[in-house]
This record gives structure tokens, C-alpha cells and sequence, in this order.
């Protein structure tokens, strides 16, 4: 997940021209993959780190300040090894959490028929 993270915010900014990007896409890849190879159960950490990773790489605004400019710097600074992790999730839960919550509300309504 670290990883992932990591590579996500490089792909999406311009420190992607100084990588060899189909390899660092490649290996975003390959931790995404893992990620729903490893879980379980629907909306599990797993499921989660995969969906969000997923839908982050999609965004145009992601790791963007609001005229788009690219944001190097976190914005979730915490004492902990996680923070640029932290700091992924901080954006997709201003992007997408709508979205997400209208996933879980429906996933959380078929459960509740069964």
C-alpha cells in the first residue's frame, strides 16, 4: 500500500518525466492487483485500498491544488510512517466519497434483503 501510494504521486505529478513510467505504471499496477488478490470480503481493507487507488488514478485532481497546479508537499502531516498514505485517502475522500457512500449504502441495502 506504501508503495502504491507513492507511485501514485509520482505518476500524477511532473516527477513522472524523471521515472521510467511504464515500469513505475507497471508496478502501480501490480500493487493494485495484489491489493484485490488479497482481500477477503467485499469492502475489506483490501477491497477498499483498491477501489480508492483505483478511482484516484483516474482523477484529473488528484495531488492538484484548486487552479490545478501540482502539490508536491502533504497536506495530512502526521508523526507516522503512513502519512503520505494518509495524505492519498485525504484526497480521495474530498473527490469521491459521495461516491463511495452511495457504493456502501446500496452494498449495505442488497445485504440487509438476503
Amino acid at each position: 500500500m506504501h508503495a502504491t501510494a507513492v507511485l501514485l504521486r509520482l505518476l500524477k505529478n511532473s516527477t513522472a518525466r524523471y521515472l521510467d513510467a511504464e515500469a513505475a505504471k507497471a508496478s502501480f499496477f501490480f500493487g493494485l492487483d495484489m491489493a484485490r488478490k488479497m482481500s477477503v470480503h467485499p469492502f475489506d481493507v483490501a477491497d477498499k485500498v483498491y477501489r480508492i487507488m483505483s478511482l484516484l488514478w483516474t482523477s484529473e485532481k488528484v495531488y492538484r491544488d484548486q487552479n490545478g497546479a501540482p502539490v508536491i508537499t502533504l497536506r495530512v502531516r502526521w508523526r507516522s510512517a503512513g502519512s503520505h498514505v494518509m495524505d492519498t485517502f485525504a484526497y480521495w475522500k474530498e473527490e469521491f466519497k459521495d461516491f463511495e457512500d452511495k457504493g456502501t449504502n446500496q452494498q449495505q441495502t442488497q445485504e440487509g434483503e438476503d
